[in-house]
């Protein structure tokens, strides 16, 4: 952000903005005192209707990178309101600031369920400072990631490495304690290890959820990936993230291939999706025609037997039902 760069608004306030999306703008405001020192940042939406989480880390740095201000934010912006505002707050002398800013980091929008959206407002002041407190902790963990000189041991992924630290993987995962904590494994010997079957893009958002409890945005395919990596370094909490998702997001298109999955990991999400293939995706006729059934009886034909015979099952208890109203009637 260049001084030359400002713009004067109605609020005659001397703004930097920058438009995320049709939706979403980022205003970088400054002081009323010195015109030339940003006092706060907003964001901006239109239309002003839902309810949002925003959430995030923003750093502040001058000339050369150097850090003035970093700030960690959750906020709940309201239905009705246009904005939110992060205050700056910070020893900086404002007598010379500098004639470059630039801002960095992340800043999450959320569409927040309604449920979500009362517990945070109905809690108390220190309810929340703890819950933000626990959100700053996530994102200062996240950094870990990012400054490889306190990284103790390498994962290597094809090509890829990922520097790490041994005792934050090692305190998520039994997987990787018990892989550090035999001085005989070579992966305790040569600090790094050798991640086979895990695509890069998997292993980074593995790690994510180990450092910050968070992932990200997912899709179908990716929570699928996921859930196997989670499953093989006995991530619980990522392999529960993984099913939740994924039981959100079943279709008729995707229903074998959840299934496939829950039957070989996670026999809860398995009867979901046997359940959501026998009672709840419409003509079982039309499933069978699919090539997705085909694949299914071609490279699980005793899956396939099981799924036949429970919508038999499901069928037949339908049936029994319907003949239960109608002696009622």
């Amino acid at each position: 952000m260049l001084r030359k760069d400002r713009t004067y608004n109605d609020k005659k306030r001397y703004i930097w903005s920058k438009i995320l999306n049709n939706e979403w703008t980022v205003i970088c405001v400054c002081s009323q005192n010195n015109p030339y020192l940003p006092d706060s940042i907003e964001i901006h939406r239109k239309p002003v209707t839902g309810e949002f989480l925003i959430s995030g880390t923003l750093d502040l740095c001058g000339e050369n990178k150097k850090h003035i201000v970093k700030k960690s934010f959750f906020q709940l912006l309201e239905n009705g309101c246009s904005f939110s505002r992060i205050k700056l707050i910070y020893s900086y002398s404002s007598a010379k600031p500098p004639p470059l800013f630039s801002l960095m980091g992340d800043i999450i929008i959320s569409e927040t369920p309604i449920k979500s959206v009362i517990n945070f407002v109905s809690m108390k002041n220190s309810e929340r400072s703890e819950y933000l407190s626990l959100f700053e902790l996530s994102d200062d963990f996240g950094n870990l990631l990012k400054v490889q000189s306190f990284s103790d041991v390498k994962l290597k992924c094809g090509d890829e490495i990922v520097p790490a630290h041994k005792s934050i993987l090692s305190a998520r995962s039994p997987v990787f304690a018990a892989m550090f904590q035999n001085k005989q494994m070579r992966e305790a010997v040569e600090n790094e290890v050798n991640l086979v079957d895990t695509d890069i893009s998997v292993l980074q958002i593995m790690l994510s959820y180990v450092y910050t409890g968070k992932t990200g945005p997912l899709t179908v395919s990716f929570a699928m990936d996921l859930l196997v990596a989670a499953d093989k370094y006995q991530l619980l909490g990522l392999k529960k993230l993984c099913c939740d998702y994924l039981k959100e997001m079943v279709s008729t298109n995707n229903a074998t291939k959840i299934l496939v999955l829950g039957d070989m990991l996670a026999p809860d999400l398995k009867d979901f999706a046997m359940d959501f293939i026998c009672n709840k995706c419409g003509e079982f006729s039309a499933l069978q025609k699919s090539e997705h059934w085909e694949k299914l009886e071609e490279m699980h034909s005793v899956l396939a037997m099981e799924v036949l015979t429970s919508v038999l099952k499901a069928q037949e208890q339908k049936l029994k039902e319907c003949k239960k109203k109608k002696c009622r009637h």
